[in-house]
């Protein structure tokens, strides 16, 4: 998967999820597919007929009035909340396969040419462009003032929003594919392909504390109260304590974790490789349930009100829902 966001020809598809309201957003081969999250009926595609020699791998950024979603046909594409296209802005080399992060009335975009982009949320216009040594996947974030962002080339870059203009630089010694967690406190939190979970001063770019976990982290950490949780390429849903700056505990879920974790109103869930959607408590104490999918399950798990939606590759539906105590909701089905 990893060579497949390296800017070459990608093979296959991954499905992508987000969540709004009540509504899930699923990105998957050469359509946009909005899911009312109650019952997975399908309220809009976009395009109306679906191009799979442009396929659309990250999920969509979501606001009140604005879904923001670009193809690896290097076009990034701001909808309405209708599925309706307002605008497009063609990077005519950038691919994207991370979603992009919108901000106010300014779009910020990674691409898979090693470039982040910043257009207009009103019209799409390109505002500046910054480059960097190797593909970005992960979305940025930002303080509203500057805006962070995590790439393959082992750089985490703090940029001005308004301008693109580098504040800052820190290489973290290996390949960060995932979104970090900016805190209020100005602290980021990120995972990198070395295993490690990195918590670094925003003001400056140093490093206040490592932890490493044992094995390579692809998706973002989740934060609840003081405690974040990763899961790992080993099967390993690790739980590491901020006060602490250690592990508080580990479980292993049996399978490569590739994507994120989830939050639920009782613990945390996580989605394999093998096809199994896990949940474990706050506190590790006990797994709360545990289903298997036919399938592969490599991105991260969409929450909508009691909804949870995890994306499935190479099964016999895309998306399967629970309720978030576990039970089995919803299919659906890519259309024919």
């Amino acid at each position: 998967m990893l060579s497949a966001c390296t800017g070459g020809a990608l093979v296959n598809s991954w499905p992508g999820l987000t969540s709004s309201q009540n509504t899930i957003y699923l990105a998957n081969a050469g359509a946009i597919y909005a899911l009312n999250a109650e019952n997975g009926s399908l309220v809009w595609t976009f395009p109306e007929k679906p191009d799979n020699s442009k396929p659309f791998y990250a999920p969509p950024a979501v606001t009140d009035n604005l879904i923001v979603a670009g193809n690896y046909g290097h076009i990034l594409y701001g909808l309405g909340t209708d599925g309706k296209k307002k605008w497009e802005f063609d990077s005519r080399d950038g691919n994207f396969v991370g979603t992009p992060l919108v901000y106010e009335d300014t779009v910020v975009a990674p691409t898979a040419n090693n470039k982040v982009y910043a257009v207009s949320a009103l019209d799409g216009k390109e505002l500046w462009s910054f480059e960097t040594e190797n593909t970005l996947w992960a979305t940025p974030v930002t303080d509203g003032e500057v805006v962070y962002v995590a790439a393959l080339d082992h750089n985490l870059y703090a940029l001005n929003l308004a301008d693109g203009t580098l504040v800052w630089e820190k290489d973290l010694g290996s390949s960060l594919l995932s979104t970090p967690i900016l805190t209020e406190e100005g602290v980021l939190y990120l995972t990198t392909m070395g295993g490690e979970l990195v918590a670094v001063k925003a003001a400056d770019g140093s490093v206040d504390w490592t932890v490493p976990t044992g094995g390579r982290l692809w998706g973002s950490p989740v934060l609840h109260e003081d405690t974040l949780y990763v899961g790992s390429e080993n099967g390993k849903v690790t739980a590491v304590s901020i006060k602490d700056k250690k592990i508080a505990w580990q479980k292993d879920a049996g399978s490569p974790i590739l994507g994120g974790g989830a939050l639920l109103p009782d613990g945390v869930v996580f989605t394999t490789e093998g096809g199994t959607v896990v949940a474990y408590a706050f506190n590790g104490e006990k797994e709360l349930w545990r289903h298997t999918v036919n399938g592969k399950l490599y991105t991260t798990p969409a929450v909508s009100g009691r909804t949870l939606a995890v994306g499935i590759m190479e099964g016999d539906q895309l998306v399967q829902a629970y309720n978030v105590n576990g039970q089995v909701s919803w299919p659906f089905v890519a259309p024919k």
